[in-house]
């Protein structure tokens, strides 16, 4: 089943996939390989050709959490750090086996400074992963964790017969026993 973050379907960002493709250095990772590291600089950004990126982080409590997922025609950036030059704030990390054009900090700059169009074409990028992210952020908070996994399962059919039941609930956020909870609800209905 192939997936897609919505807001990479904007015909602006074609541009940028194809400076990837033609400026950036081809990467293949195995599933569960790290293309950026939480805490080392995020100096590149890669258009996903294949395969899928998690973005996960280490929460105050010292356990992993799961942010959010990068699809085949998306792109795998913390783009924050990355535009900001700051150490990164997520491990990205192959779901599965994944191909990835990367670019690095001085090549997404020169992108951007090609012209005023490549320029709105990295504030396209940019205001897409706010928007996503403000979603997120308001889904956590208007939404009761079934709400959440059932977005999730309407959002990303089948993919939870890829992920681990800790992984889901990491995304959900809630525990593992919760989500177990939480299908056994779904399933009596």
């Amino acid at each position: 089943m192939e997936y897609r973050n919505t807001f990479y379907d904007s015909e602006d960002l074609s541009l940028l996939r194809e400076y990837c493709r033609e400026c950036g250095r081809v990467e293949h990772y195995a599933r569960r390989e790290v293309f950026l590291h939480a805490g080392a600089p995020a100096d590149r950004m890669a258009y996903i050709d294949r395969g899928s990126i998690c973005y996960s982080f280490c929460g105050f409590d010292g356990r992993e959490y799961t942010g959010a997922y990068g699809f085949r025609g998306g792109f795998a950036v913390d783009y924050a750090a990355l535009v900001r030059r700051l150490p990164g704030r997520f491990d990205l990390r192959a779901m599965e086996p994944a191909t990835l054009y990367v670019i690095d900090y001085e090549q997404f700059m020169r992108f951007a400074e090609r012209d005023e169009y490549c320029a709105a074409v990295i504030r396209d990028l940019g205001d897409g992963l706010c928007f996503s992210l403000s979603e997120r952020l308001l889904e956590f908070y208007s939404c009761t964790p079934e709400e959440r996994y059932t977005r999730f399962l309407d959002r990303y059919p089948g993919l939870s017969e890829q992920l681990s039941m800790r992984e889901i609930a990491s995304f959900v956020g809630v525990t593992p026993e919760a989500l177990c909870r939480i299908r056994r609800r779904l399933l009596g209905r």
